[in-house]
């Protein structure tokens, strides 16, 4: 089973863009930082907004999800300002 969920939220709740942590470049003979580095995960966890609270954790769930559902395009997420 596939799904999607799409919602339109009135111009009064503002949503700030995030770039993924663990994007892909699609640029042949180019990798991401991830790739090659090997204390990238470390250096995520010491940078702002993943050093505090459950957002860390909230993105490594939706890696998962993505892994398992095949989505492998995931660039950025949104999140209330």
């Amino acid at each position: 089973m596939e799904g999607s969920v799409t919602l339109w939220l009135p111009d009064v709740w503002p949503l700030q863009k995030h770039r993924h942590p663990w994007g892909r470049t699609y640029r042949e003979g180019k990798l991401a930082r991830w790739e090659y580095d090997e204390s990238y995960c470390d250096a995520v966890k010491k940078t702002s907004p993943y050093d505090s609270g459950p957002r860390l954790l909230d993105i490594i769930d939706t890696a998962v999800f993505d892994y398992l559902i095949g989505n492998a395009d995931r660039h950025h997420y949104e999140s209330f300002q």
